[in-house]
């Protein structure tokens, strides 16, 4: 029977040790995520504003959180940003079965259509089109307000000089820069669940 010499074994010992701290560090990580989450919890919201049912939260990044009956929203801007817009009447969004968010390809929307998503796919069906063929519009329908219906509404945003909100029937033409632009979809995502600033 061969025996390990004792330099031998201390270099296996030495092998197993790096594997098996990376490991604990793995689980220890995991536990932390499950039970502390991804956000840094350390930073409180800046604001605690109740407006129309629901409380605005800015977070340390700027965005702001916003919470009611039945939602919680995460957009680009707050109230004192989106207060000074008219009005949108989000009806036709409400009574809608699919929304399709319409934009021109290969322009430059921030956040505009991630936000637009990200806080409208669990009330209703979305789908991105554009308005005329272009870069990234290979695989797109093509939506206008001539295809609004009152089941499918079209939300058409589109890069402009002149910021304007004009909502004729099924149909909602948002234009403006980016910056209007995201002003204006969380507006439209704000009205859609009822708070009317």
């Amino acid at each position: 029977m061969k025996t390990r010499s004792p330099p031998e074994e201390k270099r296996g010992t030495k092998k197993l040790f790096l594997p098996l701290f990376i490991a604990g560090i793995m689980i220890m990580s995991a536990f932390g995520v499950i039970f502390g989450g991804f956000s840094d919890t350390s930073s409180p919201a800046v604001d605690g504003t109740t407006i129309a049912g629901a409380t605005f939260s800015q977070q340390p990044t700027g965005r702001w959180d916003v919470r009611g009956e039945g939602f919680a929203l995460n957009l680009q801007y707050g109230p004192s940003d989106l207060e000074t817009l008219e009005k949108i009447n989000a009806a036709p969004l409400r009574t809608a079965q699919k929304i399709y968010l319409s934009y021109q390809g290969g322009k430059d929307y921030l956040n505009t259509l991630p936000d637009f998503y990200q806080n409208m796919r669990s009330a209703i069906t979305l789908s991105l089109a554009c308005q005329e063929d272009g870069p990234g519009c290979e695989d797109l329908p093509l939506k206008t307000c001539a295809d609004a219906k009152d089941d499918a509404v079209v939300v058409m945003v589109t890069i402009a000089e002149q910021p304007r909100a004009i909502q004729q029937g099924s149909c909602y033409q948002l234009e403006g820069d980016a910056q209007t632009l995201n002003k204006l979809i969380d507006h439209l995502i704000l009205s859609y669940w009822g708070v009317d600033l």
